[in-house]
């Protein structure tokens, strides 16, 4: 166990890459099982050594059983017969296979935000004998404590071989595991045998007390017994389904070896253990539930808030009609646009996670009511229809809406059935005419923020991923995943021909990496991931972003519906037609048409004169010819003033020409 936790679950945060990582926590998990089915420590046979000849077969028998038993859990669900039955087969592989949802740096905000208050910190050090603050510093202080056992125990049997003798337990372990052969040696063996004898022993480095546990987190040894009396299995469990218990592990991530002994399965496991063992201790209580679901709301609104700059942000705005009635927990506009965020804290069941029926329930109950209640918002914010807030006051948006936007953000991980939400459209998952929300949970969208340098890019990036859902046939493991082929490459795949679907492997490496690095775990540098632009395109959406003048999402959109080598012909076409009205000391123009990766009329002009309304007018007489030459279409014109250093003077967007 030992050997498995070190080769399984420890990363070099300077190499790390999820997509080539070979540590896979279900291992330990399953032959955690197999351990605790036996009454105590003991083996069945003498000692031996352990070494790959052992550990292979291990690890190999551990992902063939967990492969059949994803297998059979996938039949179970019903993965081939029909679009929930595949979501629920999806549930069910990802719950065996993948684990955190996020960074711990990000459980930590999370449970301090639902559980920090005094009010629930009274009620678990009560019902648990910890709370919130105690666990985080145990969760965060014991891996490190591990990590720093082990490797002193490595040290200290190579820098020991001069002692090596009777009575040195490397030695006396040696005598009672191999024949003589190894004494032929003496000075050989004096440098071997401590080093296998300290990885054949590694599980001893990961036994705790909690004594030691509460020292390396400054908290009390009653806080800590009370801590890992909570998070462990004893021996002797009784269960014939081994990943039954695999999953037992999961939620109890130590293994009580005595009353003075804790093994650590996994470094850090216990740490995603914690929410639900909190909200079972506090599930008495209405408050919490309540709390949480504005806490949820809340913590949306401020993640999205710096990255949008809202021209205004509404919370809890209620609507009715004839017809519809409802109400959107954050309502932000960036100018003619709304982005409504729906906040769902609802807690998946373990039955749910598992792929069982309950997952369906679980759809239904949230996201079949988010996504209802984000279809109403449009349809009554398209129409400006009456809103209020929860005394009753009216709320009057400074400019009407003319696209809405929807974010379903969950605090529990559906990543198992977000990536493809279009498979349930037509389901009583997702009903017709219900149009999918963009689905994400709350640690994918603190990662997406932390990435988005315009507002203008989000919202280009929901309209992109809103097609996505259209077309229905591409797939990627997460959110994350789309959001980084968005940054690279952009989401445009009309070209895509064909039927069959097209599943996306792991893009989130560099994200990964970069987040370690600022939050000064990596030491080697890693990028910020940032989408691929020309300068011209730089200047033109800081400064767009920041005047936000009429039509500043549909332009800045626009301009990002363009690839990179169509910018950056936009912006030499500009610089030239600058050139030439210096020179030719009268106005130029230019009109270009982008058919790849998405239709787009491109009109320019540069004039003598100081920038004014004269220049919007050509710009209007320009667009207007070209329309009656080539037909309405999505248009950005663009006017420069040869004595103006701006990325634009004057500017116009048609973002729906059929209207």
């Amino acid at each position: 166990m030992g050997q498995l936790c070190m080769a399984e679950s420890f990363i070099d945060p300077d190499t790390y890459a999820e997509s080539e990582h070979p540590g896979s926590a279900y291992v330990i998990e399953v032959v955690a099982a197999e351990l605790l089915g036996r009454d105590d420590r003991a083996g069945s046979r003498d000692a031996s050594a352990i070494d790959a000849n052992v550990l292979g077969p291990i690890r190999d028998l551990a992902a063939e059983a967990t492969i059949l038993e994803s297998f059979r859990r996938q039949v179970t669900a019903g993965f081939w017969d029909g679009p929930e039955g595949a979501a629920r087969g999806r549930a069910a592989a990802h719950h065996l296979y993948l684990r955190n949802p996020g960074w711990w740096w990000q459980e930590y905000e999370t449970l301090r935000g639902l559980f920090g208050e005094e009010r629930f910190a009274t009620r678990l050090r009560e019902r648990l004998g910890f709370d919130c603050e105690a666990a985080i510093a145990i969760s965060d202080a014991v891996p490190g404590l591990v990590r720093d056992r082990m490797m002193s125990r490595m040290e200290s049997a190579r820098d020991d071989r001069e002692e090596f003798g009777p009575g040195n337990p490397a030695f006396d372990w040696a005598e009672s595991v191999f024949d003589g052969k190894w004494k032929s040696d003496p000075t050989n063996a004096a440098r071997i045998i401590p080093l296998v004898w300290a990885m054949n022993t590694l599980g001893e480095a990961c036994l705790l007390s909690p004594t030691e546990a509460a020292a390396a987190a400054g908290v009390s040894k009653e806080v800590g017994t009370a801590y890992l009396e909570r998070m462990s299995l004893s021996f002797g469990q009784r269960e014939e389904d081994l990943f039954a218990l695999a999953e037992a592990v999961r939620w109890h991530p130590y293994v009580k070896v005595n009353d003075d002994a804790y093994f650590l399965t996994i470094p850090g496991a216990d740490l995603w253990a914690l929410r639900p063992v909190f909200e079972g201790a506090l599930k008495d209580g209405a408050s919490y539930t309540k709390h949480r679901g504005r806490w949820l709301e809340r913590r949306a609104a401020e993640i999205l808030g710096p990255i949008l700059e809202p021209d205004e942000t509404h919370h809890s705005v209620r609507f009715h009609d004839a017809e519809r009635q409802g109400e959107m927990d954050v309502l932000m506009r960036c100018g003619s646009t709304a982005v409504v965020v729906e906040a769902k804290s609802a807690t998946l069941r373990p039955g749910a996670r598992r792929g069982g029926e309950a997952l369906i329930s679980h759809l239904r109950e949230n996201l079949t009511k988010a996504a209802r209640q984000g279809a109403q918002a449009k349809e009554i914010l398209l129409d400006s229809k009456p809103l209020t807030e929860p005394s009753g006051k009216e709320v009057k948006l400074a400019e009407k809406v003319t696209e809405v936007q929807t974010i379903v953000v969950t605090l529990d991980d559906l990543s198992a059935v977000a990536p493809v939400l279009w498979e349930l459209e037509g389901t009583r998952t997702m009903p017709e005419g219900v149009t999918a929300p963009w689905v994400v949970n709350l640690n994918e969208l603190m990662a997406v923020a932390a990435t988005t340098r315009w507002p203008v890019q989000l919202i280009h990036f929901l309209r992109r991923r809103s097609r996505l859902n259209e077309l229905g046939r591409f797939v990627a493991s997460d959110e994350l995943d789309w959001w980084m082929h968005y940054l690279k490459l952009g989401l445009y795949f009309e070209k895509e021909t064909g039927e069959e679907r097209i599943r996306y492997t792991s893009l989130t490496d560099p994200l990964d990496q970069w987040m370690l690095y600022e939050q000064g775990i990596r030491t080697e540098p890693a990028p910020k991931p940032e989408m691929k632009i020309p300068a011209g395109s730089t200047d033109f959406l800081d400064l767009l972003c920041s005047e936000r003048p009429p039509g500043w999402v549909q332009a800045g959109c626009a301009l990002l519906d363009a690839d990179s080598d169509a910018q950056r012909e936009l912006w030499k076409g500009m610089k030239k037609l600058r050139k030439l009205a210096r020179k030719r000391k009268r106005v130029q123009r230019v009109a270009l048409t982008f058919k790849e990766p998405a239709p787009l009329l491109f009109c320019g002009i540069a004039g003598l004169e100081p920038p004014g309304d004269a220049l919007l007018e050509s710009l209007k007489i320009q667009v207007a010819e070209r329309f009656d030459e080539l037909g309405p279409q999505r248009t950005l014109a663009i006017g420069s003033s040869v004595s103006s250093r701006r990325a634009y003077d004057a500017l116009l967007v048609v973002d729906r020409p059929k209207q």
